[in-house]
C-alpha cells in the first residue's frame, strides 16, 4: 500500500502461475526490491517464501535506497544496510539457483538464438539469446551476427548455456 501498488501477492501469485501453466518454456523474470521502510524480519520472511513458491526464472534483486524528496525517503522504519544486503543477498542466491534449474530443463533441446553483434568478452564466443531469454554461447563466424539460428542447447555456463548451431 506505501509504495501505491494496484495489486496484491495473491494477485501477483495467480498471474505468474498462470502465465507459467499456459506457457510452460517460458522465462519469467521479477524484479525484487529489498528493505522498503517497515519491512521487518516476518515481510520479508514472507516476500521470500512467495518468491521462492513461484516459477520465477531470473530475479532482479536491489535494495531500497531513499531519494530526497520522496515520500518513502520520510518514512519511518527505515531498514539499515547491513539487514539489506543479508536479505539481498539470500534472494540472490534464490534466484541463481531458479536460474540453473530452468536452464537445466532446456539441455540437449533445441531453441532459436537471435546472435548479438558482439562476441562473448570471457571466451570470444558468439553470444545470443533465446526467445525465453536464456543466454546462448556458441561456435560460429562473424556473418551469423544479428541472424536467427538454431541450436542444440548443451552445458550449463554461469549464467547461460552453450549451444551447438544446427546446420
Amino acid at each position: 500500500r506505501q509504495m501505491k501498488r494496484n495489486y496484491d501477492s495473491a494477485y501477483y501469485q495467480s498471474l505468474v502461475q498462470k502465465l507459467a501453466s499456459r506457457i510452460p518454456r517460458m522465462g519469467i523474470g521479477a524484479d525484487v526490491m529489498v528493505g522498503f521502510p517497515g519491512e521487518t524480519e516476518e515481510r520479508f520472511r514472507n516476500t521470500y517464501s512467495l518468491i521462492e513458491s513461484l516459477p520465477l526464472t531470473y530475479l532482479h534483486v536491489f535494495n531500497f535506497s531513499p531519494r530526497k524528496g520522496t515520500p518513502a525517503a520520510a518514512f519511518p522504519r527505515q531498514v539499515d544496510g547491513e539487514t539489506k544486503n543479508e536479505r539481498s543477498e539470500k534472494l540472490r542466491i534464490s534466484g541463481v539457483d531458479k536460474s540453473r534449474r530452468f536452464r537445466e530443463r532446456h539441455r540437449d533441446r533445441e531453441a532459436t538464438v537471435l546472435v548479438e553483434s558482439t562476441r562473448d568478452k570471457e571466451t570470444r564466443l558468439l553470444k545470443g539469446l533465446t526467445d525465453n531469454y536464456i543466454q546462448v554461447l556458441m561456435e560460429g563466424g562473424e556473418e551469423l551476427a544479428n541472424q536467427m539460428v538454431r541450436v542444440k542447447l548443451t552445458d550449463l555456463k554461469n549464467k547461460g548455456m552453450h549451444g551447438d548451431i544446427i546446420w
